[in-house]
């Protein structure tokens, strides 16, 4: 829920504030956080989004803020072709986000200038996830 408000700082997600995300079962600002994160990409930013959310996570890593796994980046299509990505990952702490440097904020914010709102919902849309064990 931290990762939230620190994007809602930078204005990216203000269709959150109003109760439109999902929410996890509150757990401590130290325990890990796992996020869905939703980029509806304005049509032909895609080459620039893609290597912006590399850029990103390669930061985040180096900065040992979010877990190696899971990772895991996906492209496709939405609302008559338009191109969205989705990502999940691991914050180390649930209040990680909210004590980035400004290198990542200076990241999020082109983020935010790639991304459009759709269908009533922010360009970049965060959802606090619990990670089910597999059967």
């Amino acid at each position: 829920m931290r990762m939230i408000r620190a994007f809602a700082m930078l204005g990216v997600v203000a269709g959150l504030a109003a109760g439109t995300a999902l929410r996890a079962p509150a757990q401590s600002e130290s325990e890990p956080e796992t996020v869905l994160v939703t980029y509806h990409v304005k049509d032909g930013q895609q080459a620039q989004m893609e290597s912006i959310i590399r850029k990103q996570w390669a930061a985040l890593r180096r900065l040992d803020v979010v877990d190696e796994q899971p990772h895991l980046l996906l492209r496709g299509v939405e609302d008559g072709g338009k191109p969205v990505y989705a990502e999940v990952f691991a914050w180390k702490t649930a209040d990680s986000a909210d004590h980035l440097p400004a290198e990542i904020q200076t990241l999020w914010k082109l983020m935010n200038s790639l991304v459009e709102s759709r269908s009533g919902r922010p360009g970049i849309d965060i959802h606090p996830m619990t990670p089910l064990p597999a059967q």
